[in-house]
């Protein structure tokens, strides 16, 4: 059924609009666009849209293609004349430019110049124009290239990064997901004991059926590592003045990707006041700069420390076999280095008896 079809939402899914009723594309007498209206269903508490099969995918599906076709109505009438001469380009000039572009990524891509010119105009805008659609479509590969674009001119104007952050939460068989997900019969998160929570096996199910779930917890994940720990009020997408953990931040770019089990995870890259923004600066002030080198040791002891846990601490030592005298020893420089696979794992216990260290081997 074509998507631009009238009650398309209503026909695809009569068991989620009954009657026809509902359904996204009824008018309404407060106007709710296409977008927001699938998003307050897939949030609503019965979890019926969320946990469809086919609901969420198709609801994505369409929402981008109608995306796509809003910028497309837009341009054709904002360049009418460019549109109709875009009309008389013929299969032979369309593939004649696919090739000039194929040939163009080739030498890009193995470090060299190209500087050839196209042999038919009218075929390379024709060309562009499809780019630029494909922009405004979610998950296409021009989509991500205007984000890296963005990305670039972020790290172009702030020049050199102070931390780069991977997050990974685990929202497969996640306890929290499952009370998102409605499988905990309690009205918020505070008052749930161990009790309430499902087995480990059915929070994986729940997971399974309910990726809306497994996606609000990563993104409330997210918006609490932006905000109160980085620094960043997304609702004013602006720095906040009083910074947070990590201090004052100008700027961060974040990239989101799926792993092999098909849970989210975040890479981001911040930028903090004050940093220097060039590593031979960084280098210089390590050189030059004694407060500067604290500042720094002082961070990198705060983000990566060697501890025991108690019971740890109470064990017997595997050298001299003497109980209680283990104790924490703290990293050298080798723990900051990549692992090879020659090389032994830094030493984080210490016997005060027979002064032998250990480590991860």
């Amino acid at each position: 059924m074509p998507a631009s079809s009238a009650n398309c939402f209503g026909r695809l899914f009569p068991h989620l609009f009954s009657y026809g009723l509902g359904h996204p594309e009824q008018s309404r007498s407060v106007q709710v666009s296409l977008q927001d209206c699938v998003k307050y269903y897939l949030n609503l508490s019965n979890r019926q849209f969320a946990q469809d099969e086919s609901f969420p995918v198709i609801a994505f599906d369409i929402i981008s293609r109608k995306r796509a076709m809003s910028h497309i109505s837009l341009t054709c009438r904002l360049n009418p004349k460019e549109i109709e001469d875009l009309n008389e380009v013929s299969a032979s000039e369309l593939a004649e430019q696919l090739e000039h572009e194929a040939k163009k990524r080739e030498m890009l891509k193995n470090g060299h110049t190209f500087t050839q010119h196209p042999k038919s105009k009218s075929g390379q805008r024709l060309l562009r124009r499809v780019q630029s659609v494909l922009g405004k479509t979610f998950a296409t590969n021009e989509e991500k290239k205007i984000y890296q674009r963005k990305a670039w001119s972020i790290a172009s104007k702030y020049h050199s990064c102070a931390m780069c952050i991977t997050v990974t939460p685990n929202e497969n068989g996640n306890g929290t997901v499952a009370f998102f997900a409605g499988e905990v019969n309690k009205v918020n998160l505070i008052s749930v004991n161990e009790k309430d929570i499902p087995s480990n096996a059915t929070r994986i199910q729940i997971a399974g059926k309910d990726p809306v779930a497994c996606d609000l917890f990563f993104t409330n994940m997210l918006e609490i590592l932006i905000g109160p720990m980085i620094g960043f009020d997304l609702t004013t997408k602006l720095p906040r003045k009083q910074g947070a953990l990590f201090g004052v931040p100008w700027a961060f770019i974040d990239g989101i990707e799926s792993q092999g089990k098909g849970t989210l995870h975040v890479h981001l890259i911040v930028f903090r006041a004050g940093f220097p923004k060039t590593s031979d600066e960084i280098l210089h002030l390590m050189k030059t700069s004694r407060e500067f080198q604290e500042r720094i040791y002082s961070f990198f002891d705060s983000v990566a420390q060697s501890s025991a846990i108690e019971s740890e601490l109470k064990l017997s030592c595997p050298k001299c076999s003497e109980k209680g005298k283990l104790e924490p020893v703290k990293f050298n420089s080798i723990a900051y280095t990549r692992n090879m696979m020659s090389q032994n794992r830094p030493k984080t216990a210490k016997c005060r008896n027979c002064e032998n260290c250990f480590g991860g081997d």
